[in-house]
């Protein structure tokens, strides 16, 4: 006993059995799976206790890979593609979680042009960045970068060595041989 059903210009909702919780929300510009979505996709876990997962699996006897893609483009037409500028967002994955009212940002990996795109198919200069929330505070703060030309930084965004360590404390190395 399945049910489909939308209204005119509402979206499409999949039951099934006697169930009333929607497994499955499509409306134009967001795709729910387990209840209706805040964000263009959303998965819902609806078992009491148990981890949500998320997998890409690759079934390759060639040894191919499974890939997550973020891409990012300065063009707001579909299919068009305009070059991309130095220090903008390439992509992100952020770690949230919730206050009691709603869901804050505790730390975040992002990706950034680090450089001048030559606005053909052979280059796009990227860093890494590591953010994370000190206790007590609602913003993040980079703590970790990895630029272009593979220096790292850590309490600094623009590392002038391989490594650049910044700050107060103390550097500890611990050989437990």
């Amino acid at each position: 006993d399945s049910t489909v059903a939308g209204a005119s210009g509402a979206g499409i909702q999949v039951k099934t059995g006697d169930n009333d919780a929607t497994p499955l929300y499509l409306n134009t510009d967001r795709l729910g799976v387990g209840g209706s979505p805040s964000t263009d996709v959303e998965f819902f876990n609806t078992t009491s206790d148990t981890a949500s997962q998320l997998a890409i699996t690759s079934q390759s006897s060639g040894g191919n890979a499974s890939a997550l893609i973020l891409r990012s483009n300065r063009n707001d037409t579909v299919g068009s593609h305009t070059v991309v500028t130095n220090g903008q967002f390439l992509g992100q994955i952020l770690f949230q979680g919730s206050d009691g009212t709603d869901y804050e940002d505790a730390a975040r990996i992002f990706a950034t042009v680090d450089g001048s795109p030559a606005g053909d198919a052979t280059d796009m200069p990227g860093a890494l960045n590591f953010a994370t929330t000190v206790d007590g505070s609602d913003s993040m703060t980079t703590r970790m970068v990895i630029k272009n030309d593979g220096d790292t930084g850590i309490g600094t965004t623009s590392p002038v060595a391989r490594v650049d360590i910044v700050g107060t404390r103390t550097l500890n190395l611990t050989n437990n041989t």
